[in-house]
């Protein structure tokens, strides 16, 4: 009877160290960089009544028999996890994600807190207002060389934040990427546009050396002066028109007309242009020369004018978009950089499926900030491949020891200056 009264007891006291543990808990729920605490028990004492015995020739072996007489507060553990991060407004009120702690010293006392609420004293040092402590540095961090000058003294802890003294200003210097492009992204697709009936001879398809007057479609010749008129609108919008001029001869072919086309849909402008074919079926192809969004359209009319009487005459059916022209799908970031005034710059990155496994990329910056060069044709990095497990296999022409070794130079130049900036490319593909 006496010893359920101790045995009770004892887990009287266990459990009100552990209420003291949860409302110490609860106290100190708003107490910036607090761990919470929990407790673990464990079995006290144990008295044994009756021994356990071996198994012998002619019986088995028998189990102790044994009680506990009582219960007893075998650890408190700390949670360690990520806390919650607040917003104070305040410089000085630093935080620590994942593990680590802040150290202080105090004279020749080591603290450590993940409690960062900080302040500058009258000396200039970084402390902690609570307590006097003085927060304190790793390594040679801050000590500054004679070309780049700083404020720690070499070989002391302490941190020094002097206040009204300037430093000369760094640009940006390096930009390092890391992150997914999505490998289902779609390149870009030139726009084609395709007859709607095939030309034919005989009922064959026709090709290019097959004559205007052999044509199924052809129902009355084409003599010397008789014309087809060609009018349409290049990739940019651009109207063009012309006039194929029969000569009434053998040299009068789909390939002739063909080469009238392709004179016509030509442009200074690259990539604006448009290139006519005969597929296999007949179909006279017109195909944009770039990929992209495109304008293109075409038309064939034979007798652009009414002659009396009406001569070469070919019935050309319209043209329909057998390819819409597409963009290439991007994924875009933008990156802000500083200028040796610390004067922001975003620059904006944007890359732009190519193929399956390769990119190109692109960089720009707002309104009349700058230019950028250094930095491939046109500010743009071609040929960033991928290897077909994700992982980055390096620019066309470059090798990934080559990248890491020189990285890709960038170089902004506006009004103030901002000095070159290399960027690390090591993304994944995923």
């Amino acid at each position: 009877m006496i010893r359920s009264l101790f045995t009770s007891a004892s887990a009287l006291h266990a459990h009100q160290e552990m209420l003291d543990v949860v409302g110490n808990n609860l106290a100190n729920s708003n107490t910036t960089g607090f761990k919470s605490q929990r407790l673990r028990f464990s079995n006290q004492f144990t008295q044994l009544l009756v021994a356990q015995s071996a198994p012998s020739a002619t019986s088995g072996g028998k189990n102790p028999v044994q009680i506990g007489l009582g219960v007893q507060v075998a650890a408190a553990d700390t949670n360690l996890a990520q806390g919650t991060f607040e917003n104070t407004g305040k410089k000085l009120d630093l935080a620590i994600q994942n593990s680590g702690f802040f150290v202080l010293k105090n004279g020749t006392e080591t603290f450590f807190t993940r409690a960062g609420a900080f302040a500058v004293d009258s000396n200039n040092t970084l402390v902690d207002p609570a307590t006097g402590a003085k927060v304190q540095r790793t390594g040679t961090m801050g000590e500054g060389t004679a070309t780049a000058p700083a404020f720690q003294t070499a070989g002391v802890g302490d941190i020094t934040i002097p206040k009204g003294i300037t430093v000369p200003g760094n640009a940006t210097e390096n930009v390092k990427f890391k992150g997914n492009l999505d490998a289902k992204a779609l390149e870009a697709v030139a726009e084609v546009l395709t007859m709607g009936q095939p030309l034919t001879e005989g009922g064959l398809p026709a090709t290019t050396s097959t004559r205007l007057n052999n044509l199924n479609q052809t129902s009355v010749g084409y003599a010397a002066g008789d014309q087809i008129q060609i009018t349409g609108t290049r990739v940019d919008g651009t109207s063009v028109s012309a006039l194929y001029t029969a000569t009434g001869t053998a040299t009068d072919t789909v390939g002739a007309l063909l080469g009238v086309i392709n004179n016509l849909f030509l442009s200074a402008t690259p990539g604006m242009g448009a290139t006519a074919s005969l597929d296999s079926a007949g179909h006279i192809v017109l195909t944009a020369n770039q990929a992209g969004p495109a304008t293109l359209t075409i038309g064939l009319k034979s007798y652009p004018t009414d002659p009396t009487p009406l001569s070469g005459v070919t019935q050309f059916t319209n043209f329909q978009a057998s390819v819409d022209g597409k963009a290439a799908d991007t994924a875009t970031s933008v990156i802000q950089i500083f200028d040796n005034q610390f004067s922001p710059h975003n620059v904006t990155f944007t890359f732009h499926k190519v193929s399956p496994n390769r990119w190109d990329m692109s960089a720009s910056l707002e309104g009349s900030e700058g230019v950028i060069s250094g930095f491939g044709n046109d500010s743009t990095v071609a040929g960033l491949t991928f290897n077909e497990n994700g992982s980055f296999l390096g620019v066309v022409g470059t090798s990934v020891s080559e990248l890491l070794a020189s990285h890709l130079p960038l170089t902004v130049g506006g009004a103030p200056a901002i000095a070159a900036t290399s960027l690390d490319l090591l993304d994944q593909h995923t």
